[in-house]
């Protein structure tokens, strides 16, 4: 996430431990990761592993109380196959594609 005035603890990047990101919308559905202190305008957060194709908000708290609320989501999409080559594959799952 990107922004400014980022801090944790006393100001500074020592004290992060309630430095998380928040994804989901509603709050039995929150999955919750911890984020890095990159800097004043830049926290990092890994995306979360998640089943099945939805678009999730994603918060973000430096006190582990208070998030933001600024519109920011993530989707996830099933993939899908346009096309592959060669078009007749072996039924015992042999051809390379």
């Amino acid at each position: 996430m990107t922004g400014t005035g980022f801090t944790c603890g006393d100001g500074g990047s020592e004290d992060c431990s309630d430095l998380l990101c928040r994804f989901g919308n509603q709050p039995d559905e929150y999955i919750y990761i911890n984020a890095t202190f990159i800097s004043a305008t830049k926290i990092k957060c890994k995306v979360p592993q998640y089943t099945k194709p939805d678009v999730l908000e994603v918060e973000m708290t430096v006190n582990g109380e208070s998030y933001t609320n600024d519109n920011h989501t993530y989707g996830y999409f099933d993939p899908f196959v346009i096309d592959a080559n060669p078009k007749l594959l072996a039924v015992d799952g042999s051809t390379k594609v």
